[in-house]
């Protein structure tokens, strides 16, 4: 617990040490000025229902398609701390404490979304890398737009950014093997061989009844009995039949013999 409190207390430091420095630029209340309209401040806390908006897609697609399911809760929390922190910029002004101290939380907490992001989807595709970049354009406001107005596009594109990237995510991780909970697995169609051919016989043909009449007429069991004729082949003699048969052909030869002499 210690070792925890020291590390902490070291981080703050340094935090602290970075805003004085000037290097965290956007704590400096001269580096942005909120209109003090009061459509644009309700256009600029709305722009942060973009988050809110993909964070619920992205939960919506977790139980659906599969998405890291991180980033949806990522996305809801952002959209909670990131409208406490321009809240407390415009009700107590950009340079009191609340702000600062909002800010301070609002930064680390985007930060560490942005880098489970990209450890998780990246930027592989062109569609993201523009984006990301015009974001980040916005985010510096390179076009001189204001604080307010670049501001709130910067919400709209990040939050655009992480509905794309879980996509990509999603169909990505579809390719390559099925994800339990992401629905049906896709379809792999693989070319099937036919068989190897095998002659085949020809079918039989119907015969007309003038046909059947020519046809030679074999005659039955029944038909030769009532006949008179026996239709069954004779037996054949055995073995035993056959040497019986043989014996009395020899005696009667020899009787035959005997006589004659």
């Amino acid at each position: 617990r210690q070792r925890v409190a020291g590390l902490c207390q070291r981080c703050s430091d340094s935090a602290r040490r970075l805003h004085q420095a000037g290097v965290m630029w956007w704590f400096a209340p001269e580096s942005y000025h909120i209109e003090k309209g009061v459509p644009m401040r309700f256009f600029f806390l709305l722009s942060n229902a973009a988050y809110l908006l993909s964070g619920f897609a992205l939960l919506e697609r977790t139980v659906s398609r599969g998405c890291p399911p991180l980033l949806g809760y990522l996305m809801m929390a952002a959209c909670g701390y990131s409208t406490t922190y321009h809240a407390m910029q415009i009700l107590f002004g950009v340079s009191s404490e609340a702000a600062k101290s909002t800010g301070r939380l609002d930064v680390g907490l985007a930060g560490l979304s942005a880098v489970y992001f990209f450890i998780e989807c990246g930027c592989g595709t062109l569609y993201m890398r523009s984006l990301a970049l015009v974001s980040g354009m916005m985010f510096v406001d390179v076009f001189q737009l204001g604080y307010t107005i670049s501001h709130s596009l910067w919400h709209l594109g990040g939050a655009a950014l992480a509905f794309q990237g879980g996509s990509e995510w999603t169909r990505r991780r579809r390719k390559i093997k099925w994800l339990p909970g992401a629905g049906p697995a896709p379809v792999r169609l693989v070319p099937v061989r036919p068989p190897i051919s095998t002659p085949r016989l020809p079918r039989p043909r119907a015969i007309s009844s003038r046909a059947a009449q020519n046809l030679p007429r074999i005659s039955s069991r029944r038909a030769g009995r009532g006949k008179g004729g026996d239709a069954r082949p004779p037996p054949r003699p055995s073995s035993s039949s056959g040497s019986s048969d043989s014996q009395a052909s020899t005696k009667q030869t020899s009787r035959l013999t005997l006589r004659a002499a």
